[in-house]
């Protein structure tokens, strides 16, 4: 069977300097089925900003390499796709929506120090936008 998870966040941050700040709160829920699958789905509403949105997620292996780089301390477990929608909704009514999807590289460097490589890209309001994360 599968297994989930809850939560529940509220607080408040400033952006960086000369931005405006931000306060709301936020609630996600994430679904694995299986070992590897999962569902997610968040939503936050700021309400200094004046806007809410939401997304959802799936994400799964795609396969697994099991292997690593000769004698380097680095090993590659697994590539897993990523897939994502959401919208963002202003008090005003502005609506703008995106979607995306990208490669997840999960690696062990040093065999004990998980990191993910995230190559994609994000279609919102009419561009393509490349992605990358560490």
């Amino acid at each position: 069977m599968g297994h989930y998870s809850l939560g529940l966040n509220a607080g408040m941050a400033f952006t960086g300097a000369g931005t405006s700040p931000s306060a709301g709160a936020q609630l996600g829920a994430t679904w694995t089925l299986g070992e590897e699958f999962q569902l997610g789905a968040n939503a936050q509403v700021d309400v200094l900003q004046g806007i809410g949105s939401g997304t959802l997620e799936a994400s799964f292996p795609l396969f697994y390499l099991e292997k690593q780089l000769g004698t380097w301390p680095i090993y590659f477990q697994k590539v897993q796709l990523s897939a994502f929608a959401g919208a963002n909704v202003a008090f005003d009514g502005r609506f703008s929506d995106f979607y995306g999807a990208s490669l997840v590289f999960s690696t062990y460097l040093w065999y004990n120090f998980p990191i993910s490589l995230s190559f994609g890209v994000v279609y919102s309001n009419g561009q393509f936008i490349p992605t990358f994360s560490l």
